[in-house]
């Protein structure tokens, strides 16, 4: 009777991803506190495993429990909501250089390419006009500026363009190019 083959049915990604499930569900139902254990310990699986496995997808896995981890450790500067997104998604950019110059995913498989930039631009900007609208309609956010003034209005953009849009759909990406292959 054979062996059963890890690589071949995936069973080394069983752990993280159960981890990384359970840690989101319990952080979904409130429970921060009992959720951060958890991904500190899938941070440092994962951290192991890639000494001992060449695996591209366990980079891109530790770049949830990283996040959420710096989310939560993060203290608190601002009362302002915006400036303290700055502070958690900037030090985001280190990994995210890290997989990309170790090459565990290429620059283009993370959409980092001006190809078809200028059709994609009005197409980007509609559907989120689109989406943002929706979702203010569901969640009723609080405002991220205190005056609508143009330069509030123009650090609210910086910021999640520049910092909170590239990190998230880097990850996003990461996420799905590690489970599709």
């Amino acid at each position: 009777m054979k062996a059963l083959n890890a690589e071949r049915y995936y069973l080394d990604l069983l752990i993280p991803v159960f981890l990384i499930l359970l840690a989101e569900i319990l952080i979904f139902y409130g429970k921060a506190e009992a959720a951060m254990p958890i991904h500190a310990l899938n941070l440092v699986f994962l951290s192991l495993s890639t000494i001992f496995v060449n695996n591209r997808t366990y980079p891109a896995l530790m770049l949830l429990p990283l996040f959420r981890l710096l989310n939560v450790a993060m203290p608190v500067f601002f009362h302002l909501t915006l400036y303290s997104y700055v502070l958690v998604y900037a030090p985001m950019f280190i990994p995210m250089y890290m997989i990309l110059k170790e090459r565990f995913i290429t620059a283009e498989e993370a959409g980092l390419t001006f190809e078809r930039f200028w059709f994609f631009l009005p197409v980007s900007i509609s559907m989120g006009l689109a989406l943002g609208w929706g979702e203010y309609m569901v969640i009723k956010p609080q405002m991220l500026v205190v005056d609508n003034d143009l330069q509030q209005m123009l650090i609210l953009a910086l910021t999640m363009i520049f910092f909170v849009g590239i990190v998230e759909e880097f990850v996003f990406r990461c996420s799905c190019i590690a489970a599709i292959t």
